[in-house]
């Protein structure tokens, strides 16, 4: 284990004149000057044209036409709190402006993200008119595979950097990037690069073109929304409202993907969302309710990704499938009503009173219990793997490879264990995952307090393959270059160099911090996030 320890002040600046401690907080963090004032108060001027992001004319377009013949969709909803609500939202809308069309969804119960040839394979080929895919997409070998045997056309609202895949033409295989390289070298013309946004119409705010690329895809089926209206609001009978109608789903979504909130837009929607007149959403509701002695100053951005995220979480990871799906349908607004018995049976007490409760109350209730039971799993999985570290000396290397495939018996969590192991050990962990006899999947997780910034980057300079985002993302390799990639982490970051390093945003001395500096950081409670963190001095 490591014990190199170091400390690093951010902030240089000393606070030695009169000044607006808030605002040098901001500065300090990257908000720039001219953005204050809005940052602290976001409002409608700050959110951009929606058909500034490619595609979206397209896409507009297509859904309409799809409505406008009745055709039955299909939706794949992604297996985390911003797909599940994306979907609920888009599916919502979409059932408002075009009440009586059916409207199928897919959810995946062992957190495979996107859609796969074989969860529609079962469908006919002419069954649906439209799949849509909001916080996901596909692989390049599903997506042909569906373009193929499907009729209908498909609509991703991503907000995902595109992957490029690449086919090795001698085979028909798809490879890893590692081994493409391998292969270019000696033939270039084996090697076909592609994506997956060939096969379909794509609309993603990492685009290029839109101004803001820190939407959730959540923030992507806003936008989706809002352009949808703007585009036929003159010529149909569109409720009133309808653009603001889910935004405290919407506010999760971005919120619950640690979106960069200096962003002005991401930032308006989550603020926008958390407030009274938008708590529209009946589960959210309950869940708030059940929650709320852990929510003393009620809904603001740290308590929503802190509790509230990680119980729906919980319930998308790690629960039943029946569970998952009645979580969505709460999720959807779906009213029915469900038996409960508040207490046991006893011998004092046979036949104890039923109460009625709403699907959403009784869901709000399945959450918090799933969590409870991921948190023991985990705790036991992490317990397992820690002995599995120890025993194999594995935490010798720079970055910790271990093999969870005996251990995780369920998959769903294993970039919770993860994060546990890296704060055990002080540096990233690769969690590894056999996929079949030649390779390994699984989950990475950086080390934030480490001296290796993007471990996304690190690895696949390491010759792993790595998908998501720098310090939390899917991997894979062949296992045989398993030994080989350790070496290279070895070698790029010595481990007698790792170090922790705690960092603390200001250093003040004593005498110069004024009891006004303290108290306006606590009132300001509910303006820090991810990116511009509670200051610690």
């Amino acid at each position: 284990m490591n014990n190199k320890l170091q400390w690093k002040v951010v902030h240089k600046n000393g606070f030695e004149k009169e000044e607006d401690f808030l605002e040098t907080i901001l500065l300090d963090n990257g908000v720039p000057l001219e953005d204050i004032k809005d940052f602290l108060r976001p409002s409608k001027k700050n959110i951009n044209d929606p058909l500034l992001m490619l595609n979206m004319d397209k896409a507009v377009e297509m859904v309409h036409t799809h409505l406008s013949n009745n055709d039955k969709i299909l939706v794949r909803v992604d297996c985390d709190v911003d797909g599940y609500t994306s979907s609920s939202a888009l599916i919502q809308f979409l059932q408002t402006i075009k009440p009586g069309i059916q409207i199928d969804y897919i959810l995946n119960y062992e957190k495979k993200h996107g859609l796969s040839y074989d969860e529609i394979s079962i469908h006919n080929r002419d069954e649906y008119g439209l799949i849509i895919i909001p916080d996901a997409s596909m692989t390049c070998k599903d997506a042909k595979l569906i373009r193929a045997n499907f009729s209908a056309d498909i609509l991703v609202l991503d907000h995902h950097i595109v992957e490029t895949e690449f086919l090795d033409t001698a085979t028909n295989n798809w490879v890893l990037r590692e081994d493409a390289k391998k292969i270019y070298k000696d033939d270039p013309s084996r090697i076909k690069p592609d994506t997956y946004t060939n096969y379909c119409l794509a609309v993603n705010c990492t685009d290029g073109t839109y101004p803001n690329n820190t939407l959730s895809g959540a923030g992507v089926v806003q936008k989706f929304i809002e352009a949808y209206i703007n585009t036929y609001d003159t010529i149909e009978d569109i409720p009133s409202g309808l653009d603001e109608e889910y935004l405290d789903l919407i506010s999760l979504g971005i919120n619950s993907d640690s979106m960069d909130l200096r962003n002005l837009e991401s930032r308006y929607y989550v603020i926008e969302g958390m407030k009274e007149r938008n708590y529209k959403n009946e589960f959210l509701n309950e869940l708030v309710i059940k929650n709320k002695d852990d929510m003393p100053y009620g809904r603001y951005i740290l308590s929503m990704s802190w509790v509230i995220a990680p119980k729906i979480n919980g319930l998308i990871r790690y629960g039943k499938p029946d569970e998952q799906l009645n979580g969505f349908r709460a999720m959807l607004g779906i009213q029915e009503n469900v038996e409960y018995q508040p207490r046991r049976k006893s011998k004092n007490d046979p036949l104890p009173p039923l109460e009625i409760h709403s699907l959403q109350k009784t869901m709000a209730r399945v959450c918090a219990n799933v969590k409870s039971r991921q948190d023991n799993e985990v705790r036991k999985f992490v317990k397992e793997l820690e002995e599995k570290i120890n025993e194999e000396h594995l935490d010798t290397n720079s970055i910790i490879f271990v093999d969870g495939t005996k251990v995780l018996t369920k998959g769903t969590v294993s970039g919770l264990v993860a994060n546990k192991l890296t704060a055990m050990y002080f540096r990233p962990v690769v969690l590894m995952r056999e996929k079949d006899s030649t390779e390994f999947g699984g989950s990475m997780r950086g080390y934030d307090k480490g001296n290796i910034s993007d471990t996304k980057s690190f690895l696949e300079e390491c010759g792993v393959t790595v998908a998501g985002h720098s310090n939390a993302a899917g991997i894979s390799f062949k296992k045989s270059e398993l030994n080989n990639i350790i070496n290279k982490c070895n070698e790029l970051m010595p481990v007698d160099q790792l170090c922790t390093i705690h960092t603390c945003d200001w250093e003040i001395p004593a005498k110069k911090l004024k009891r006004d500096y303290v108290v306006e950081v606590a009132e300001n409670y509910g303006v820090f996030c991810s990116t511009v963190p509670e200051p610690v001095f």
